[in-house]
């Protein structure tokens, strides 16, 4: 029962329809997981690789906050 996605690209990595209007409350959770995922392994990356581009280190850390806000947001919201 989702609306629309919109894909995003994690440094040279697309990562499709992981943020999406979701209205179903079990499968947002399922994606924002998958979006913690997506943001943790491409940091592990990043990390074993050595790469340090500060412009992608911003954008994965941009994408934790928004990821953690939305969990918050949805934990009010649940109760």
């Amino acid at each position: 029962m989702g609306a629309g996605c919109l894909g995003i690209t994690l440094g040279s990595v697309k990562a499709p329809s992981i943020f999406c209007l979701e209205l179903d409350p079990q499968v947002f959770d399922q994606r924002l997981e998958a979006a913690k995922k997506a943001i943790e392994d491409r940091l592990l990356e990043l990390i074993c690789h050595d790469s340090t581009d500060p412009g992608e280190l911003t954008q994965l850390a941009d994408a934790q906050r928004t990821v953690s806000f939305l969990q918050k947001t949805e934990q009010k919201n649940m109760r």
